[in-house]
């Protein structure tokens, strides 16, 4: 009797019934230069303009259940949170959402050494040339040392269509990335050059 008594109080008392959403961590692994980070996602639409302090204890974000997380056109704020596991031996990574039309972007990395939140403020509603890399759309670079775990966080407001296509590439990785990408936007510009002429 004693060790029903025992169950049922484990079952049911808050403590132990409580459910836990488990933060679902990206492992850097050797071999590996990039990472998709969709499904990886933890997402928490917020509609009432919280606070990093509020949502850094919150318990309302939700599992991405897409490769590229799209929710139309909406006003609301979202909120995004990652967890990366470096187990490589390179140190530097290249975080990059590939959605030019976003229009303000916070992105909170924690520092290492001192403890404290950096935030990175990106967007169509920032000039360009305060970008630090000169692209269309918007880089992160990071610094993780191996065995090191750390969460990231972003919040991402616009007027336009919400997605965030986020993948993160080692340095070699994103210059082989960047290059197909201008090669191919070269290619799209000639044809609309030799149109124009022949026309």
């Amino acid at each position: 009797m004693k060790y029903i008594l025992l169950l049922i109080f484990i079952f049911f008392h808050p403590i132990f019934s409580e459910k836990v959403n488990p933060r679902t961590v990206t492992v850097l692994q050797e071999g590996n230069d990039e990472y998709p980070l969709g499904l990886a996602l933890e997402i928490e639409r917020d509609t009432i303009s919280k606070s990093f302090e509020e949502i850094k204890s919150s318990t309302r974000f939700q599992e991405s259940k897409q490769g590229i997380p799209n929710f139309g056109f909406t006003k609301d704020i979202f909120w995004i949170r990652f967890t990366l596991e470096n187990q490589t031996r390179i140190k530097d990574w290249y975080l990059y959402l590939s959605y030019p039309l976003l229009d303000n972007i916070e992105f909170y990395e924690k520092n290492a050494v001192t403890g404290k939140w950096n935030i990175h403020r990106v967007g169509d509603m920032y000039p360009f040339e305060s970008r630090e890399f000169n692209d269309k759309s918007f880089v992160f670079p990071l610094s993780l040392e191996k065995n090191q775990k750390q969460v990231y966080y972003f919040r991402i407001q616009s007027e336009g269509t919400m997605q965030f296509p986020l993948t993160l590439y080692s340095p070699k990785k994103f210059l082989l990335h960047r290059e197909k990408e201008e090669f191919a936007f070269g290619i799209y510009y000639g044809i609309l050059l030799v149109l124009v002429i022949y026309n």
